[in-house]
């Protein structure tokens, strides 16, 4: 019976340690559901803190580089260029009582032709051609030497050794060996045609006050008679005949030019200074006793430069 009586209280004393463990438990694992206990505040507290001062990371991602500009080239200095002159400022065409210049470059040279006559430079008529460097210096195309190109079947070229200036004067150019002024018509260089210019009328620098001068009176009966005879040209060049032209008498109403033909034959011109308007006579000695009244008729305006 003793026996027995201890078994139970032993029993007893089993299930109250077991029952004492569980709450234990319960109590280290935070039995007490929904509240906070002051540990678990101060532990909340201090991860904030450091979340608040951990660093932020830096980008991993490379940033985008800045717009690069294109290089742009040093300025060129024009002298540097091994073809520059500084007279090609001055290419194009010069125009001047009786006589025509057309400047073209030629590498660093220029080259200038002058035409006291009409020419188409193929076939018929002469010309100059000057080869020459500019002179910044003296303001100046210098040239050595000419070459004179005349047509005589073929054309025919003759090398003159004769120094010749062009001076630059304001915005005009002097040709000191002749003692003519030009004034710039044209920048053309590349499609010159002779027959633009002298055939240009009354808008040509040889034209003052719309009055032909003895000089442009002169010209333009020496244009007219070469352009209605072609091969005139050829017998002027060829030195064997007495050939020429000059002023006969020159009135304030009138100017006469007179032209001595191969043949001998006189024709006289008589021009009307204003107007341009022109009848033509004709003398042969020996044959008539005074002039003859021709049907030839021109305007003298039309065979200026």
């Amino acid at each position: 019976m003793k026996k027995i009586v201890w078994l139970v209280i032993a029993a007893m004393i089993i299930m109250f340690l077991a029952g004492c463990g569980k709450d234990q438990d319960s109590a280290d694992n935070g039995g007490n559901t929904g509240k906070v206990t002051q540990h678990d505040d101060n532990k909340q507290k201090d991860a904030d803190n450091n979340k608040k001062n951990e660093t932020t990371p830096e980008p991993t991602q490379k940033p985008t580089d800045a717009p690069v500009s294109d290089p742009v080239d040093d300025p060129v200095d024009p002298a540097d260029d091994e073809f520059y002159s500084a007279g090609h400022t001055y290419d194009g065409v010069w125009m001047g009582t009786g006589c025509v210049l057309h400047i073209v470059p030629e590498g660093a040279a220029d080259v200038i032709t002058a035409l006291f006559e009409y020419t188409d430079m193929e076939t018929f008529g002469s010309w100059h051609e000057y080869w020459t460097n500019f002179s910044e210096d003296e303001n100046a195309f210098i040239c050595p030497e000419e070459r004179f190109y005349y047509f005589n079947g073929d054309i025919v070229v003759d090398n003159i050794e004769n120094e010749n200036r062009f001076e630059i004067r304001g915005e005009k150019l002097y040709w000191v060996n002749e003692d003519m002024m030009f004034e710039k018509a044209s920048d053309e260089t590349d499609n010159f045609d002779p027959a633009d210019y002298f055939f240009s009328g009354a808008s040509d620098p040889g034209d003052t006050g719309n009055r032909l001068t003895d000089d442009d009176a002169l010209m333009a009966v020496r244009n007219y008679c070469l352009l209605d005879n072609p091969t005139l040209q050829g017998y002027v060049d060829s030195g064997e005949y007495n050939i020429d032209w000059d002023i006969f008498t020159s009135e304030e109403d009138q100017i006469v030019v007179w032209f001595r033909s191969y043949t001998g034959a006189f024709k006289y011109f008589y021009i009307d200074p204003v107007s341009g308007d022109t009848y033509v006579t004709e003398f042969v000695s020996g044959i008539m006793t005074e002039e003859q009244m021709t049907d030839e008729t021109l305007n003298a305006w039309d065979y200026l430069n």
